[in-house]
């Protein structure tokens, strides 16, 4: 077998993966896994090039936040960016 050629996942599917976790891990301040609200607002600025309104990311902190800890865990967050809506 010649593993060079061997793909075991699809680029496409790697990208959509890497850049919300790579997104994630740049604005997880002090490496707990988890993001308070100021570092999902810095995650939403730097991932759509624009700061959020308060609102909206109140309203997104509590749509992503599944277990209710009031933090974004890294699952929570790759869950909401790679399921289709």
């Amino acid at each position: 077998m010649d593993y060079d050629k061997v793909q075991i996942v699809e680029r496409k599917n790697f990208v959509t993966v890497m850049k919300p976790w790579s997104a994630f891990t740049a604005v997880d301040i002090n490496n707990d896994n988890e993001l308070e609200t100021t570092e999902m607002e810095r995650l939403f600025w730097m991932v759509e090039g624009k700061r959020p309104l308060i609102s909206r990311l109140q309203h997104d902190m509590k749509e992503i936040d599944e277990d209710g800890s009031g933090t974004i865990s890294r699952n929570e967050w790759l869950m909401y960016r790679v399921t289709p809506d």
